[in-house]
């Protein structure tokens, strides 16, 4: 929950005291202890046995342990029900003796917004916060809800103000920093949220989860460039961390950089993440260095993908020959059910001379785009088998 709740609850006393006799319980006293211990649950049960017929139960006092109960259970609109009973309690007790009630606490309104928030009653909640007033200014964290339920609202230059408001007066609370980056991000401002987002990561005590939310955000959005700052940088502080890795060569394809990305996989590969391998033998394929993919390719442990990648890197080398000694590794792979390398298959047998070889692996495949082509194929072998000096 983003509010820490304190709750003030006049008169408590020890447990001891709340237990007059065994056939004597002040439930009510008993749930404010347990309460005051966060023992929710516990509160609750005990608040079920409080007499509320009783005239004289301090009714008010009921409901606001009720509403702390029921928001810390996630039963939020029942607590703003519970927290605005107790405020119309203590109004009416106050109108009717100032002198001897003090009006509602305004530490009742916080509570009431944070309720209200949490079931999405977003304009209640904002009337409430406006209702408790310093109580409210006095405590970082209603500025975030503050925030965030103006932008529920449809009002992110409010939303935007709301947290700037916050920033002056709390300026060692970073969450509010933190926010408005990505608020910055949302509106299409990458500048903005890429200089905040410095600042932001420069004020605080920031781990890899934060680059990587403020790169990875920027990167969604579509500003790969200013993504690419923080996730560079989120490397350079934090090398060993494959997450990282991950996400800047995500940028790094998304540019084109296809040997840096490669480069980094590979790094991260041989430094334990054995998963990367395959990634990076491929990004080598792409950036047109099939000898280093190959190299790579023999460190792949999952057969079937070790096997898929070297036919493919192969085929682009054109080298035929190792492709039809593949034959075997990729039957017993159960690879050569797969109509795309059955053809490749047969296409190196072809192209070695091996037309029945060939034509044995084209009567399997059934596919229409490959079916055609394996006609197709057919139909040059027959002709190279009349007139073999053409072939």
């Amino acid at each position: 929950m983003a509010l820490m709740l304190c709750v003030v609850l006049a008169g408590l006393r020890d447990a001891s005291e709340a237990l007059a006799s065994e056939g004597d319980v002040d439930y009510l006293e008993l749930a404010a202890v347990l309460v005051n211990d966060g023992n929710y649950e516990r509160a609750e049960t005990t608040l079920q046995r409080v007499d509320v017929k009783d005239e004289d139960t301090d009714m008010a006092r009921f409901h606001v342990l009720r509403g702390v109960v029921r928001l810390n259970l996630g039963l939020y609109s029942q607590a703003y029900t519970d927290f605005s009973e107790a405020k119309t309690i203590l109004g009416r007790r106050h109108e009717e003796d100032p002198d001897d009630n003090p009006p509602p606490k305004p530490i009742l309104s916080v509570y009431q917004a944070q309720a209200a928030f949490y079931s999405k009653q977003f304009e209640k909640s904002l009337a409430a916060f406006e209702e408790a007033d310093e109580a409210a200014d006095a405590i970082p964290s209603t500025y975030a809800l503050r925030a965030e339920a103006h932008r529920k609202l449809d009002q992110p230059e409010r939303a935007w103000s709301v947290l700037t408001e916050g920033m002056q007066r709390h300026p060692d609370y970073a969450e509010l920093l933190r926010r408005k980056v990505f608020m910055a991000i949302k509106m299409g401002l990458y500048r903005t949220a890429s200089d905040l987002g410095r600042v932001f990561l420069e004020r605080s005590q920031a781990d890899p989860s934060d680059y990587l939310a403020i790169g990875s955000a920027l990167y969604r959005s579509g500003s790969t460039d200013e993504a690419l700052k923080f996730l560079e940088l989120a490397h350079l502080r934090f090398p060993e961390r494959k997450d990282v890795v991950v996400q800047l060569v995500n940028v790094y394809k998304k540019k084109g950089m296809y040997r840096s990305a490669a480069a980094l996989l590979e790094r991260a590969a041989f430094g334990g993440a054995e998963d990367l391998f395959a990634d990076a033998a491929e990004l080598f394929r792409l950036a047109g260095d099939p000898v280093r993919a190959l190299g790579l390719n023999r460190r792949i442990r999952d057969t079937k993908a070790r096997l898929r990648q070297r036919l493919a890197t192969l085929l682009e080398l054109r080298d035929y020959e190792l492709i039809t000694a593949m034959r075997l590794d990729v039957e017993r792979a159960g690879l050569i059910r797969d109509e795309s390398i059955r053809y490749a298959v047969a296409y190196a047998f072809f192209k070695t001379g091996e037309y029945e070889r060939s034509r044995t692996l084209l009567s399997g495949i059934s596919d229409p785009e490959l079916f055609r082509k394996a006609t197709e194929l057919r139909r040059v072998m027959s002709k190279c088998s009349e007139e073999r000096w053409k072939c």
